[in-house]
């Protein structure tokens, strides 16, 4: 018998009871969470990493699973056996994330036992930050010790925008995250996405300009610095008595 399938040891898959739609379920997660490119929460000082059923069904047709109950009990299954660690985030909708499990390193194991090492298993750590910073570029583990991810930060700034503008902005959107990371890299920090909610809550709220309480208009390249240093500027010059004209704004469609 081949001692490997997928890069994982079938004698202990057995012994777990795993199959191999398990074992390519697994790899999908592993080979996924390496990429850098999954949203990660860090939870009790443990990477967890966000798996959207939807986009692993439509990857791996293969696997014939056709609904996502199905997926949920064979991701279940990678639980129980240990493998996979599971944590649900209620927070802005429900999110299911998961880490790699403590017997994850048995079925990476060679037939002479070597124990894995941070190369061949990234759930290896030694004292420190945990393994998935040498993915800091992709991942964006911010400066801010408060915000451990982009994912992270995506969600504090939206929820701190529905709470002030009463709107129900989703911060796992596309458009979204590339506006936020982009800024984010630039250097601005998640106080002052604040502070540009804070600004334009005061001035649009109630007119006519409400509707461009969004992440498009408010987060943007062209906008979201000039948004920013607006309150400095009002802290040194007397409020304009004049009435603001539709014409001064730009707003992003």
């Amino acid at each position: 018998m081949k001692f490997t399938f997928m890069g994982f040891s079938q004698a202990k898959a057995l012994e777990l009871g795993l199959d191999d739609k398990d074992l390519a379920i697994l790899r999908y997660f592993i080979d996924f969470k390496d990429s850098g490119s999954m949203a990660i929460k860090i939870i009790d000082d443990k990477p967890y990493y966000w798996l959207k059923y939807e986009t692993l069904l439509a990857e791996l047709p293969i696997l014939g699973i056709k609904s996502k109950d199905v997926l949920r009990r064979r991701l279940k299954t990678l639980v129980d056996a240990g493998v996979l660690d599971f944590e649900l985030v209620k927070k802005g909708g429900s999110f299911s994330f998961y880490g790699v499990g403590k017997r994850y390193k048995e079925l990476i194991a060679s037939d002479t036992q070597k124990q894995p090492t941070e190369k061949s298993d990234p759930s290896y750590s030694k004292v420190g930050p945990p393994p998935t910073e040498k993915s800091e570029q992709n991942i964006n583990l911010l400066k801010d010790p408060s915000i451990k991810n982009i994912y992270s930060a995506c969600e504090e700034i939206i929820d701190y925008l529905n709470l002030k503008a009463g709107t129900r902005y989703k911060p796992n959107s596309k458009s979204t995250i590339k506006n936020i990371k982009a800024r984010l890299e630039t250097g601005f920090t998640v106080e002052e996405f604040k502070m540009v909610i804070d600004n334009k809550v005061k001035d649009w709220k109630g007119t006519s300009y409400e509707m461009y309480l969004r992440p498009a208009t408010l987060f943007s390249e062209s906008k979201f610095e000039g948004y920013l240093n607006q309150r400095r500027i009002e802290e040194v010059k007397p409020k304009e008595t004049k009435p603001r004209s539709l014409n001064e704004f730009e707003f992003d469609d």
